[in-house]
């Protein structure tokens, strides 16, 4: 019996311990999730609503860029309702000019590597001579009665002579019985063979290759007493000073003889105002000034600029048209509202356009 009651009692302890797991286990069935038709709906909707956000940021974002780029499109048009910068040479047209000019003008360079075909030809270029014109006998004096000059340089040489003896009035001036002596000038063929044949040393250039043919070069000295000297202190100083403002350089001077392959302290060359300020401002002889126009400043790059006193200028090299067989070359030249030109010919491969610009222009 007592087995019995015992066995009875496992079994009811089993009993109640599978009913108490059975309950519990439906318990945790109740807590389970179970979708539903309304659930599946509600996050239907939620993805919708999400998809619609980033849809509407993505726009947004693509909102503000593009505004972005319109605003600065629009600072750019506004800026481009200013008038566009044009090209400096925008207004030049082209003129014909005959390579026979190559060797006319104030740039023309003669040195041994350079003979001077019209070296005979001054009258027919236009000249004068300094013996019969005002000044001769008081503030200049000369070697002899037809020494020529180019009319091209007359009146910058004569007003430097002129202001250079009202500033020396006790060496060469009033005060003085010493006068500015014109030792040199035009030579023509004959003249420069018979001193290179008489005097190699002080006249080493050949017949034909002496500046002096293009009556733009002056040898400057003193007659003192009968006697023509060198140019002193006072005098030097001041051609120093003040020559490139009448269009004058220094041509051959000491610092260039590798170059010019000449050492005249007395010989002055004109070239125009705004070339000799140029170079005597860079301490530039003729041959280094040249090279570098027709290397940098060519018509098709950028020209050079130059301020003498109150002008300005641009200048620039055009290559002369060798390959027509005409012998023409079309020479880009402002309009007149732009400014005035001359062309100068190298008396080598091209052309010199000098543009001094209108008070306009200038600005």
């Amino acid at each position: 019996l007592q087995m019995n009651n015992t066995q009875m009692n496992i079994d009811r302890a089993q009993t109640d311990s599978f009913a108490t797991t059975e309950t519990a286990r439906k318990r945790r069935k109740k807590v389970r999730f179970k979708p539903n038709k309304e659930g599946m709906l509600a996050l239907l909707a939620l993805i919708v609503i999400v998809a619609l956000v980033v849809t509407a940021l993505v726009f947004a974002i693509k909102g503000i860029i593009t505004a972005v780029e319109n605003g600065s499109e629009t600072t750019t048009n506004n800026q481009g309702n200013n008038p566009p910068t044009l090209p400096w040479n925008n207004a030049y047209a082209p003129i014909p000019h005959s390579n026979s000019n190559l060797g006319k003008g104030e740039l023309v360079l003669v040195n041994s590597k350079n003979a001077y075909a019209l070296a005979d030809a001054l009258k027919e270029r236009g000249s004068t001579n300094l013996y019969q014109y005002e000044g001769h006998g008081s503030s200049y004096v000369l070697p002899g009665s037809d020494v020529r000059v180019s009319n091209t340089m007359l009146q910058p040489l004569m007003q430097m002579i002129a202001d250079m003896v009202e500033a020396n009035p006790d060496t060469i001036g009033a005060n003085s019985d010493d006068r500015l002596y014109i030792s040199g000038a035009y030579r023509d063929i004959e003249l420069q063979t018979t001193l290179n044949t008489n005097n190699p040393t002080t006249y080493p250039e050949l017949p034909g290759y002496s500046e002096h043919h293009t009556g733009l070069a002056v040898d400057f000295k003193i007659m003192s007493k009968s006697t023509p000297i060198s140019m002193r202190d006072a005098e030097y100083q001041w051609l120093e000073e003040n020559c490139m403002k009448y269009g004058f350089i220094f041509r051959y001077g000491d610092s260039k003889v590798a170059i010019t392959g000449m050492n005249e302290p007395y010989h002055l060359r004109y070239v125009g105002v705004p070339h000799a300020t140029y170079m005597s401002d860079r301490d530039l002889c003729l041959e280094e000034y040249l090279e570098l126009l027709r290397n940098n400043h060519s018509y098709d790059k950028t020209p050079l600029e130059i301020t003498a006193g109150e002008k300005e200028y641009i200048v620039y090299y055009v290559a002369a048209n060798t390959a027509d067989a005409t012998g023409i070359t079309s020479i880009p030249v402002p309009p007149a509202s732009e400014g005035t030109y001359t062309v100068s010919g190298d008396n080598m491969s091209g052309f010199i356009v000098t543009v001094e610009k209108t008070a306009a222009t200038a600005e």
